[in-house]
């Protein structure tokens, strides 16, 4: 069985839901059916060595 999942934000949403606030250089529209072959955005979060949580996507 696969691992189908849903992305139901287009870009902006996504950079307003996450508080990330530059532009990502490619337009996401919801997607209701993400495969796992499918091309996905990821936001990774990570807290740097002062303690702030960063995050970054691709």
């Amino acid at each position: 069985m696969c691992g189908r999942y849903v992305l139901e934000i287009d870009t902006q949403g996504m950079l307003h839901s996450y508080a990330i606030g530059s532009d990502p250089g490619f337009d996401w529209s919801a997607v209701y059916s993400i495969a796992p072959r499918t091309k996905a955005p990821v936001v990774r979060e990570h807290v740097d060595d002062e303690g702030e949580v960063q995050r970054e996507y691709s």
